[in-house]
């Protein structure tokens, strides 16, 4: 019978190995070679002792060269488990290998996922700094870290979370505030502000902050001076600047520049078209290369609150080269997909893609709610509108007549249901959340269940 792993780590004395270890599949046993010695110490003492008698035998019988081949076969047989006893041991079981040994492991395997009957409700902890050790920090100023997480890369998709998934699985669901994303997250920390929210921002690959720079990526603080701005990226940036730096220009062009801006996308007098992170979005046809996300934590989320939330920017895939830019050089013509303005099939995957990252990159923070926005959904999918994206034509159950609504367009139906159920860690992407939102502003009420 196989011996027990021992409880506790062992890396010298009679157990020492001093040959290259293989790593198990769980990730933190190392599973040293048995030899079954045990085994082959009784065979050899047995067939040991059956030559030296053999050989006492053939000495008695006078056939003396029988009993000199049986003697030394008798000899090596019971030398050989002496010395390996003696002079080198081996080890007899599977043991914990500690952190420090000059042991040389393999990389640490992914764990296999838990079993259904394993999940279980787990409290949230803090988002920051505990879970902090998956996207590559691109800079720390004043208690924000800025991370990069490249979900382009395959290794980053085979990572184990950090957090239990649950045994619900989190339905999406439409949300009305007057102030938008920022005011459901307000109110939400102030019935619990033990939460970790992220509000994932629809970005812009080419520009971080979008039209908070000017045309030549400059920061201009009259964008950030006020929230009534048409896009959600504007508008949540501004809010942060305001909430952090009140009206004060120099702190917010301080802040913006010492977190987001020039982390992603294209530099000034850049003459190409591949981002900093590594993309050309006008020729890429690989869904895949939507899969970048940058999070920034510890953003208030009011002026007269202490309460703060994550940004997590991705961007989606844009198919409209903004008319207004003769000039060609903005960033929405640089980073028009030309692949997506001709194929809507591959626009809805690349916007899957860009929206599993910002889950993915919450789920690493161990963020449990998360707020959707309407990604790809306004001005980056014009040139698509008649396929619904954000709207779609439906008839009426109770007047047969013809009506437009976002909760019945293609993003609520298929790209947002197609990103909860892909997979990470071996389960559904919807299972790690105990609230997914998608955030309207406005007046009306909650609105239930986003499967309409």
């Amino acid at each position: 019978m196989a011996p027990q792993i021992l409880p506790t780590p062992q890396t010298v004395g009679a157990y020492s190995q001093s040959l290259p270890v293989n790593q198990d599949n769980d990730g933190t046993v190392a599973k040293v070679p048995w030899y079954k010695t045990r085994t082959c110490k009784v065979i050899m003492v047995g067939l040991g002792i059956l030559a030296a008698a053999g050989a006492v035998a053939a000495f008695l019988a006078s056939s003396f060269v029988a009993a000199g081949v049986l003697g030394a076969a008798g000899l090596i047989c019971l030398g050989i488990p002496l010395y390996q006893a003696v002079f080198s041991p081996k080890p007899l079981a599977q043991r914990n290998i500690s952190s420090n040994s000059s042991v040389q492991q393999k990389p640490t395997a992914i764990p296999q996922p838990a079993q259904a009957s394993q999940i279980t409700n787990v409290t949230p902890q803090p988002a920051f700094p505990q879970y902090m050790n998956y996207g590559n920090l691109l800079s720390t100023h004043d208690g924000h870290d800025t991370r990069h997480y490249d979900f382009k890369n395959p290794s980053m998709n085979l990572i184990s979370p950090p957090i239990q998934p649950n045994t619900l699985p989190a339905q999406p669901r439409i949300v009305w505030h007057a102030d938008g994303a920022m005011g459901v997250t307000d109110q939400l920390l102030s019935s619990n502000p033990s939460k970790n929210i992220a509000i994932i921002v629809a970005g812009n690959h080419g520009k971080p902050g979008g039209g908070i720079q000017n045309h030549n990526y400059e920061f201009t603080p009259q964008m950030a001076s006020h929230t009534n701005h048409k896009t959600q990226e504007e508008s949540l940036i501004a809010s942060w600047l305001i909430n952090e730096c009140g009206n004060d220009p120099r702190k917010k062009q301080t802040l913006f520049q010492q977190t987001i801006q020039y982390k992603w996308g294209f530099h000034p007098n850049q003459n190409h078209n591949t981002t900093i992170q590594g993309v050309d979005y006008t020729s890429t046809r690989k869904a895949q290369d939507y899969g970048d996300a940058w999070s920034v934590n510890n953003i208030p989320v009011s002026q007269q609150s202490p309460l703060k939330a994550g940004f997590i920017f991705v961007a989606g895939p844009n198919i409209n080269s903004n008319l207004r830019d003769r000039s060609g050089t903005g960033s929405m013509a640089r980073t028009l997909n030309q692949k997506a303005y001709r194929n809507y099939n591959f626009f809805l995957d690349c916007d899957v893609e860009a929206l599993v990252a910002a889950f993915k990159t919450a789920i690493l923070e161990g963020r449990r709610t998360v707020l959707v926005p309407q990604l790809s959904c306004g001005v980056y999918a014009k040139n698509h509108g008649k396929h619904g994206l954000a709207r779609k034509d439906y008839s009426s159950d109770l007047t047969g007549k013809t009506k437009r609504g976002f909760i019945h367009g293609d993003f609520m139906k298929i790209v947002l249901e197609r990103a909860l159920n892909t997979h990470f860690g071996g389960f559904p992407i919807r299972n790690y959340f105990t609230d997914v939102i998608v955030p309207m502003k406005g007046n009306h009420q909650v609105v239930g269940n986003s499967q309409g």
